[in-house]
């Protein structure tokens, strides 16, 4: 654990030294003019990888939305796999729960690695190649879970060391997926369009949750825990595969992405009455990532204080939920908690990610939308979390949960939007800042509850204490969060 916990401390450090480095005028991304308009834009002639840069035509933006969603399925049916199997996978190598604790928590070593870094390159290349990318590597990455495991491992403390660099490797490529999505949807989209965009490129999550534990479960009784990676790993990589081949290098993407098709971003630009006066002399220049500014702002800390415990909240029940349900209801089915939670989850997102678009259409500050939000995410799973304490029933356990999964997915209009609201020149990076932060406690997190349930077994320990953690989160975005451009 001591190793690990080394090893977690010294990427973070590595990944803060490249930001320095990258700070130092490594990487510069270029715009040919700016202004400060509500919509926060990219306001640049040309797309961040260099060809000219086009809206998603309404058509357009349901396709990609619904390829966002399919990739965010898949990332977490894939991420779900080993927290599904974990009894399963120990009883065959011999871990205990601190050491399976430990091997799930090894993820987020990888997790943390290229978040602000994916963000960056996403930011200059386009987040739908960064993405893809991402994807063939975690793909083949969750392939190879069995046959390194199936090794004949002399103790399982080998078995456990080598699964940590599996999952080392596997959460880095996973790490780049979100920044890249939030810089496509962010360059690619107005501000009263993107909400709904953004909610189904991350409702997906919950959908594939539901589907690995609904068929993973089934997958898991009849045919080993085993054929659930390979049949996740195999799915994955033929949708990144359709998806490269029909949007991101399909002939009609590029032609609408060439100068004479489609609106640009200036056209829709010069629609607007407040349109700014553009000064000829940010046509020239090549700004750097203004990382001194980014750290120095309070509604930039309270985005990262509030995803960090959403994180929190959110890593404890998606990697231990499973185990506390066989625990406590050995006797209930598994198909059945690992379904439930989930159900609810994508209509109430989707029906979220809506009702923004709407409200800040018709004239509803996005400050005050995001902090609405806030309230019923953050304040609704504290109040969960603290009835799951307390609970005894398995009925009354499930309602519970599946209550906190939409509590909590209510958080993608909130902060997992705030980026854009915050910078979207820079929304990718800001995002990848935020979702390195949601790795601390994804990695500490995870690992301490696998130790509190060691040394004295009281889920309700567990609970409170994620509670009181949503709650935190909750009030510092009230009170120093904002949905305005100040970047």
């Amino acid at each position: 654990m001591q190793l690990l916990l080394l090893l977690f401390i010294y990427l973070f450090t590595v990944q803060l030294w490249l930001l320095w480095w990258n700070g130092m005028g490594q990487h510069k991304i270029s715009f040919d003019w700016k202004s400060d308009d509500d919509d926060g834009l990219l306001h640049s002639s040309k797309f961040i990888n260099g060809s000219s840069s086009t809206l998603w035509t309404r058509v357009e933006r349901w396709r990609w939305s619904m390829a966002l969603f399919f990739g965010a399925c898949c990332l977490y049916a894939s991420r779900m796999a080993l927290p599904l199997t974990i009894n399963s996978v120990s009883a065959e190598v011999g871990w205990d729960k601190s050491q399976s604790g430990t091997v799930m928590a090894s993820f987020f070593l990888g997790y943390v690695l290229l978040q602000v870094i994916g963000g960056v390159i996403a930011d200059r290349y386009g987040g739908d190649k960064v993405a893809i990318i991402a994807a063939y590597l975690w793909s083949v990455c969750t392939f190879l879970t069995h046959p390194m495991l199936s090794i004949n491992w002399s103790s399982p403390q080998n078995a456990m060391y080598l699964m940590i660099f599996q999952r080392v490797c596997f959460g880095a490529f996973q790490s780049v997926h979100f920044p890249a999505v939030t810089s496509l949807i962010t360059s690619k989209t107005l501000s009263k369009d993107r909400n709904l965009t953004n909610t189904l490129a991350h409702v997906g999550a919950h959908f594939g949750n539901l589907l690995q534990g609904l068929f993973g479960s089934f997958i898991l009784l009849y045919a080993g825990w085993h054929t659930v990676f390979y049949v996740v790993s195999i799915i994955s990589f033929l949708g990144a595969y359709i998806v490269h081949n029909c949007l991101v290098n399909s002939p009609i993407t590029r032609s609408a992405s060439s100068p004479s098709n489609g609106p640009t971003l200036n056209d829709e630009l010069t629609k607007k009455s407040d349109l700014l006066l553009i000064n000829s002399n940010d046509a020239s220049s090549n700004p750097s990532i203004p990382w001194r500014k980014i750290f120095s702002l309070p509604p930039v800390w309270a985005l990262i204080i509030a995803h960090f415990c959403e994180s929190y909240c959110y890593y404890i029940l998606f990697f231990w939920l499973p185990t506390f349900f066989q625990e406590n209801f050995p006797q209930e089915r598994g198909w059945l908690y690992n379904v439930a939670p989930w159900i609810f989850s994508i209509p109430v997102s989707t029906a979220t990610g809506y009702l923004a678009d709407r409200y800040i259409a018709r004239g509803v500050s996005v400050t005050r939308v995001r902090k609405i939000l806030c309230v019923i995410s953050y304040g609704g799973s504290a109040i969960v979390l603290f009835a799951l304490s307390r609970c005894r029933s398995f009925t009354g356990s499930i309602i519970l949960v599946a209550m906190f999964m939409m509590c909590n997915c209510v958080n993608h209009s909130c902060s997992g939007a705030n980026a854009q609201d915050l910078s979207p020149r820079h929304s990718g990076t800001i995002f990848g800042i935020i979702n390195t932060a949601g790795c601390i406690p994804g990695f500490f997190g995870v690992s301490a509850t696998g130790y509190l349930l060691s040394r004295y077994g009281q889920w309700s320990i567990i609970w409170c204490s994620t509670a009181l953690v949503s709650l935190i989160g909750g009030v510092i975005f009230v009170i120093f969060g904002t949905g305005k451009k100040i970047i």
